[in-house]
């Protein structure tokens, strides 16, 4: 079985549509060898995967990274931009005779911190032996990084660090039907505190919609004034976000990267945010003018900056209006593609033309 190692990279797409990041990175790559473009051909935004949920997964995380492992050889570099298969590719990597082994790249790795419990340290063991395959791991932000460090100190030299300022994409129809339905928005599926913003707008004279999994426990009774809508597609997530008053972001924990799509999304969307302050945040916004910050796990908090909010029509403008301009003028395809090429370059050291490069 021969390679066509010297000539050739793959990035690998979750989707069926090339964004312009991805666009970027196969100009800038371009320079130095063949690239390719693989998608998953799934479109988690598309309205015909709803309550495909299962088989979705299955293809996503299972049957595609599969089909990838047996194509995958005659790549030099396999790069996963958002895409599950860095899982499998991997622990493929750490299986196969070196002759067969890619130098596999993972962009926005971002997995969760390690819970106690057994099925947890399998997953951590997992975990462990995919990035041992990886040649480098690319997280988007600072505390996961230093995390991920500390959990895997044999590993630290795979693991790098870029800001995330990708494009971020919202239907036409959202855009059409922003407005404000007078409601205050919450969703998201990783590392949310819900129970934080459901007794902070308890005896709120203001509706609240959250937004969240079916795996999530509440621990108590549900207010009057809120409605719970459990995974829901991408496009109603959306469409709920565009029409709220304001949007809340409320966090867990400071090791964990997330928040930032949601965040930026609300913020192209020209809505007042208010967000947990944890460790990393700053890279992104500035407390009072692009987004109010909150203590993590403070319901007093919350609540007098969401009242303060309702009362003050002037300041949802003023952060709305900021929010966005600070989106749309960090939103730099290029920019943040020649950030990944230059890490993923420094990382990767390689023979001819990538060498000499730098």
């Amino acid at each position: 079985m021969e390679s066509n190692s010297s000539t050739s990279s793959l990035v690998v797409v979750s989707g069926n549509r090339v964004n312009a990041t991805v666009r970027s990175l196969q100009l800038r790559l371009s320079q130095f060898s063949r690239v390719e473009i693989r998608f998953d051909g799934l479109d988690r935004t598309s309205r015909k995967s709803r309550g495909k949920l299962l088989p979705t997964a299955l293809y996503r995380y299972f049957i595609f990274p599969l089909f990838l492992c047996f194509s995958v050889v005659k790549y030099e570099r396999v790069i996963t931009y958002f895409n599950g298969s860095g899982y499998l590719l991997g622990i493929r990597n750490r299986l196969v005779p070196q002759r067969y082994r890619v130098k596999l790249v993972w962009i926005g790795f971002a997995p969760t911190p390690c819970s106690k419990r057994k099925a947890g340290r399998i997953k951590e063991r997992v975990l462990h032996l995919a990035l041992q395959g990886t040649s480098l791991a690319i997280c988007h932000s600072l505390p996961l990084l230093e995390d991920l460090k500390h959990r895997f100190p044999d590993l630290h030299d795979k693991l790098a660090y870029v800001r995330w300022d990708a494009p971020i994409a919202l239907a036409k129809e959202i855009h059409t039907q922003r407005e404000d339905e007078g409601y205050i928005f919450c969703g998201g599926k990783t590392n949310r505190d819900f129970e934080t913003v459901i007794a902070a707008v308890r005896n709120l004279d203001i509706p609240t919609q959250l937004v969240m999994g079916t795996e999530v426990k509440l621990r108590g009774p549900v207010p009057p004034n809120v409605v719970i809508h459990r995974d829901i597609p991408a496009f109603q997530f959306d469409l709920l976000m565009a029409k709220a008053r304001i949007v809340v972001i409320t966090l867990l924990r400071n090791e964990f990267a997330s928040g930032q799509l949601v965040l930026k999304k609300a913020m192209l969307l020209g809505k007042p945010v208010v967000i947990t302050n944890i460790s990393g945040i700053d890279d992104y916004v500035l407390d009072g003018y692009n987004v109010l910050l909150i203590r993590p796990q403070n319901p007093t908090d919350l609540r007098e900056k969401l009242v303060h909010l309702i009362n003050s029509g002037e300041l949802r403008q003023q952060l709305g209006q900021h929010g966005q301009e600070t989106v749309q003028s960090s939103q730099n395809s290029e920019t943040f593609a020649n950030e990944l090429v230059r890490v993923i370059l420094d990382g990767l050291p390689s023979q001819g033309a990538e060498s000499s490069a730098r």
